[in-house]
């Protein structure tokens, strides 16, 4: 008897890791991590992170942060698609906006929990094919990169209901082929030009 009581206590005060996908309500309410050396203190309560400054790399620990929704990594220099975001698994919204990328890699496609994708005004002149694997994705922002490539794999994204283009000069055909690829996306275009043609 004193065993069993003994393991039951034991249970008790172990400590649960919560692993899982959080609701837009409740990522909105979570609280925001600033700090990397605050969040470290208690890696498995913090849902959202945010880290601007000049980081060109993401600091390692942070793949500490197991249960990570949402990572804000805007207004950094970042030139490449950080390298090990693939084993944040439970990222659901990541944002990139304003760093000095000029492509967004074959990594983008691991983060197949991904509802919100923000790329917008950084360098990317091509998505890659694998971002047609984000099969939860609901948002795409990439205004203001020079994009001329974008994938026949963005069919793939049944669940994509808004897509920023602006501020990029999209040729009117080029339009209607990613209109074609995304029948069912409100897409954001700037004044179409007859570049190139």
């Amino acid at each position: 008897m004193k065993f069993k009581v003994c393991l039951f206590l034991l249970v008790l005060n172990t400590p649960v890791l919560y692993a899982q996908l959080l609701d837009s309500v409740a990522i909105s309410r979570a609280d925001v991590y600033t700090s990397l050396k605050d969040a470290l203190k208690t890696p498995e309560d913090v849902y959202v992170l945010r880290l601007k400054g000049k980081l060109a790399k993401v600091p390692k620990s942070v793949y500490k942060l197991v249960n990570l929704n949402k990572l804000d990594l805007s207004n950094n220099k970042f030139v490449d698609f950080p390298k090990g975001l693939e084993k944040l698994e439970f990222l659901q919204v990541l944002d990139l906006e304003r760093n000095k990328m000029e492509f967004l890699g074959p990594g983008i496609g691991e983060l197949t929990n991904l509802v919100d994708l923000n790329i917008g005004k950084n360098k990317i002149q091509g998505l890659a094919p694998e971002i047609g694997k984000l099969h939860r994705l609901e948002r795409l922002i990439a205004w203001g990169n020079p994009l001329s490539y974008f994938p026949e794999t963005l069919a793939d994204l049944k669940k994509l209901s808004q897509m920023d283009l602006r501020v990029i000069q999209i040729p009117e055909g080029q339009q209607k082929e990613i209109k074609g690829l995304l029948p069912n996306t409100s897409i954001l275009f700037s004044i179409s030009c007859n570049c190139g043609n």
